[in-house]
């Protein structure tokens, strides 16, 4: 097991001081109190010490306190010391909680940490519930590191005392992913086993280490004296001559490797992030998220109101899809090929792409999957027919195997699902490719264009660091595939000013609906977190119906808190706790700029759900519920912060419509509202002018030549779905530009 996904590991620095450390533990504590009555009526041990431990108790505040340094740029630090501050003094206290400052013991006014519990809880259920934005952010921020922390700390061997107690399934670190004979057929008869990805991590090897390698692939190393940017005078770096120079390793940037270096370009790649092989996975929801995803799995959009997934290890987001791969809608397609003029997308060329990403990657639909799915896909299927929705199975792309681990959010442990890193980035390293991991791209070189063209600069290469080491990679033609959050940035901060970089950003917001479904005759079997992840889905109008992977953390927190003690409670029915998710094709978008802060190196993203996507998912949201009653579910409910829910039995229609008419009536852009993004797209987006778009039908930036994007980030519009099979379709037709690009340059 590799070391940064082992449990144990210690809690990021931080510097608050004792009063301001006291209130941390306060907030936490009043989201995950002690409870030692409730403990005595438990009869199981497991539970009564649930119970009975408070966030402090855990170690929780510690924790808090350090990502509030490691997630939070400079200016968001201040904002929330200038909060714990004032909670650390009597009067601040009253000026952030009003009335529930006061209590009956002299000297009747306290700072937060001394007020009884039960004004605490008022306390934060007034910041979720009012009217004032900044307490919004303020209170899901807390909870969402409180109850994250709490549910996902792992000891040394692995275990979270809270996991029995709800029925989540510890992952066994010696598990080798495999739960059935399919899964362990992971190659054919004749093939031998497939040796793990040849990668060169430049953060933790030497630069002398990084020549030598280098060196033995047959690329040209130098050291040149070169402008870092900074504005200072030239440093030193090492430089790396290639032909093309690829940033990111996922959908877009394996693709396109994979294609140049087996037509004979000497091929780079760079990514930020780690590799991790399959065996070194520990399936562990807290480290595997802190190492392998974009801010540490707490990444946000700038108020807090949507969390947003992104993949940031070799692979990227292939590494974690749950393996549902959908080829890109044909209404879609034509859409963009007649309202945005892209012809592209209803050629034989982009349908033999797709063909040949689905071929490549493995992708099937399995027959009899009623048999083999999940609780929760059970669910969602059986629920829709019962309604009369329709619904279809999801193809995946696991080479025709079923791939039942449920935990394939946090990497495919038996190496059965089909990322970049298993594929596309195979092929680039066999035909000669080098793939640089713990390396980031500072800015793309751009030098004056040339005369016989019209645009303004010609891309050189890009200027990257990792492990104190400096790297000037000179290519003749650059790929960014850094994804929809970071590509735009890159490019902004490289000197690229068209207005469209950076804007129009998608983001597939999503409603959460949950059913508590028990254990009985006629009832789907199973637990929250067994199974297949993804295998059925119902598209509804501009939306889809499916199904979530939920571990404890991350429905810590997303489900809706109202007391301490209702909140255990309800953590109690993890296991058989269905969700059913909303995905809409968002027609509204947002922004993504570099953060303003020079101690962030996150993006900061912009978004709002505008009042038509608002509506789509109010709408899917009652369909949602109605599955989930039809499927058997005998409590309903939402994430809405209000903890709206619904007691099905006894409840007739005329209940169930009031029920769906006052959580149509509430407000899903309240910051205090749990929404999260596994989809980003649209912030480059492909055009036929740089009026209306960054980069052109080739996928060639508009401003210069020889500089391409190949993510999801030149989707001219939401999708709809699933983006994986959509993205690598894209950079497929894109590697074939930077191909006809390299040959026009070599005449």
């Amino acid at each position: 097991m590799h070391p940064d996904l082992q449990g144990g590991q210690a809690p990021f620095a931080h510097s608050l001081d004792p009063p301001q450390l006291e209130a941390v533990a306060a907030i936490c504590d009043t989201f995950l109190p002690a409870l030692p009555l409730r403990a005595l009526e438990c009869e199981e041990e497991a539970q009564r010490a649930f119970f009975a431990t408070s966030a402090s108790d855990a170690g929780i505040p510690a924790q808090v306190a350090g990502w509030i340094f490691e997630c939070l740029d400079s200016a968001q630090q201040a904002g929330v010391l200038r909060v714990l501050s004032l909670l650390s003094s009597r009067i601040g206290t009253l000026i952030l909680c009003g009335r529930h400052a006061f209590s009956a013991e002299f000297p009747f006014l306290h700072r937060f940490a001394r007020l009884p519990a039960s004004n605490r809880e008022r306390t934060l259920r007034s910041w979720s519930g009012g009217s004032i934005a900044q307490f919004h952010s303020l209170y899901k921020l807390f909870k969402c590191f409180a109850m994250f922390a709490f549910f996902t700390k792992a000891d040394a061997r692995g275990r979270n005392d809270s996991w029995k107690a709800i029925g989540y399934p510890v992952p066994d670190p010696l598990w080798n992913g495999l739960k059935d004979d399919d899964d362990a057929k992971v190659t054919d008869d004749n093939e031998e086993p497939r040796p793990p990805l040849r990668v060169f991590d430049v953060h933790q090897n030497s630069a002398a280490e990084l020549v030598d390698y280098l060196s033995s692939s047959k690329f040209r190393v130098s050291e040149e004296v070169r402008d870092g940017g900074d504005g200072g005078s030239g440093q030193a770096m090492l430089a790396i001559d290639c032909d093309v120079v690829v940033i990111g390793s996922g959908c877009g940037g394996g693709v396109c490797a994979g294609v140049l270096s087996q037509k004979g370009y000497k091929v780079v790649v760079i990514e930020k992030g780690k590799y991790y092989v399959g065996d070194q996975l520990s399936l562990l929801e807290g480290p595997s998220m802190r190492a392998m995803y974009e801010g540490g799995g707490l990444l946000t959009t700038a108020d807090g109101g949507i969390n947003l997934m992104a993949g940031s290890t070799v692979g990227g987001g292939t590494v974690m899809n749950w393996a549902a791969s959908l080829r890109t809608p044909q209404a879609v397609r034509e859409e963009w090929s007649s309202v945005h003029g892209l012809k592209l997308f209803t050629s034989e060329e982009y349908e033999a792409a797709m063909d040949k990403v689905c071929e490549r990657l493995g992708v099937e639909t399995l027959g009899n999957e009623e048999e083999h799915e999940s609780f929760q896909n059970k669910v969602l299927r059986s629920g829709c027919k019962k309604i009369g929705l329709d619904v279809e199975t999801i193809p995946t792309n696991c080479r025709g195997r079923r791939h039942k681990c449920g935990l394939c959010g946090f990497g495919c442990k038996s190496r059965t699902k089909q990322g970049t890193h298993e594929t596309w980035l195979m092929d680039a390293v066999d035909a000669g490719a080098v793939i640089l991991c713990g390396c980031n791209a500072e800015r793309i070189l751009l030098e004056p264009g040339e005369l016989r063209s019209a645009k303004q600069w010609k891309a050189g290469g890009v200027i990257a660091t990792g492990g104190g080491k400096s790297l000037f990679i000179r290519a003749k033609a650059t790929v960014t595939s850094c994804g929809a959050l970071n590509t735009p940035v890159l490019l902004q901060k490289s000197g690229l000013v068209n207005r469209h970089i950076g804007s129009n950003l998608h983001l597939h917001p999503s409603q959460l609906l949950w059913g508590y479904v028990p254990s009985g005759e006629g009832l789907p079997a199973g637990r929250i977190s067994d199974g297949p992840i993804m295998s059925a889905v119902s598209r509804i109008a501009d939306a889809v119906l499916e199904v979530p992977a939920f571990y404890p953390g991350g429905l810590g927190v997303m489900f809706p808190w109202r007391s301490g003690l209702s909140f255990k409670e309800q953590m109690l029915r993890y296991s058989r706790l269905a969700h059913v998710v909303v995905i809409t094709r968002d027609r509204g978008s947002g922004t993504v700029r570099p953060s303003s802060s020079s101690s962030s190196q996150l993006p900061k993203v912009t978004y709002t759900i505008s009042a038509e996507d608002e509506k789509t998912l109010k709408a899917g949201a009652e369909k949602a519920i109605r599955v989930l009653i039809a499927a058997g579910a005998v409590e309903v409910g939402t994430q809405h912060p209000d903890g709206d829910s619904l007691v099905v039995e006894g409840s007739d229609e005329k209940a169930l419509e009031k029920f769906l008419r006052v959580i149509g009536s509430k407000q899903l852009t309240h910051a205090a509202m749990a929404t999260a993004s596994a989809h980003q797209m649209g912030s480059c987006r492909m055009g036929n002018d740089p009026a209306s778009s960054a980069v052109d039908p080739r996928g060639e930036a508009w401003e210069s030549t020889g500089l391409f994007v190949a993510d999801t980030s030149v989707f001219p519009t939401a999708l709809g779905v699933n983006p994986m099979v959509t993205a690598q379709s894209v950079a497929l037709c894109i590697a074939k530009s930077v191909h006809r690009f390299l040959e026009e340059e070599r005449l």
